[in-house]
């Protein structure tokens, strides 16, 4: 089962666990996944590269 992370609490917990972690806009899967590195009110960092949590989805990878 799929982990969609949302609020803050999800992407600290990501962070701690170091998830490796999908990045989707529009469906569409923008990136392959990687440990969240930082986040904002409003972005996600993810192997160097800023997401913003409006326009994306975060998924928790179940597989390696």
């Amino acid at each position: 089962m799929q982990q969609l992370l949302f609020k803050a609490s999800h992407f600290n917990e990501a962070m701690l666990q170091q998830w490796i972690v999908e990045v989707y806009q529009e469906y569409e899967l923008i990136d392959y996944g990687g440990i969240i590195e930082k986040q904002t009110k409003s972005s996600v960092r993810i192997n160097g590269i800023y997401y913003m949590k409006e326009s994306c989805q975060f998924i928790k990878r179940n597989y390696t």
